[in-house]
């Protein structure tokens, strides 16, 4: 059962929309990336999937009233919403194979990024049933 969102301030309820707009743009970023490189240089795609659930989690998280400005700062929110603790294996994985491709150059394929984009995925099925109805169906929407 997912936690109960509450009200949101008109504040945070479109900072939340424009984190579900990022998380968006992100996996289409992803996408182009994979559509135009060959071989194993889709790095950068691994960082698109890793933003989007980046954004996933800050678009949650903004229904609650708290605002993430840094990286680091995520490692104590699973403790202070434990309902994120189901996120953070994909996530902490996204994070650090976009690490990976940022500061090691370690080569990834349109398969790697194809296997990575289910952690994105399995986040966006964790988060978005907690958003606001409004909110949920706003992420369903096509962009636009």
């Amino acid at each position: 059962m997912p936690p109960s969102s509450g009200k949101t301030s008109p504040g945070d309820e479109e900072a939340a929309r424009i984190h579900l707009d990022g998380a968006r743009d992100c996996l289409a970023f992803s996408e182009q990336v994979v559509a135009t490189m060959s071989g194993t240089h889709c790095g950068w795609a691994v960082t698109g999937l890793f933003y989007s659930a980046v954004h996933l989690v800050r678009a949650y998280l903004r229904t609650k009233g708290c605002v993430i400005s840094a990286h680091q700062d995520m490692r104590s929110k699973y403790d202070e919403y434990p309902e994120l603790r189901r996120v953070k294996p994909s996530y902490e994985h996204l994070k650090q194979q976009s690490e990976q491709a940022r500061y090691y150059v370690v080569p990834f394929a349109a398969s790697d990024v194809a296997k990575l984009r289910k952690s994105v995925e399995t986040i966006a099925n964790i988060v978005i049933p907690w958003l606001t109805d409004g909110l949920r169906e706003y992420y369903k929407r096509p962009p636009g």
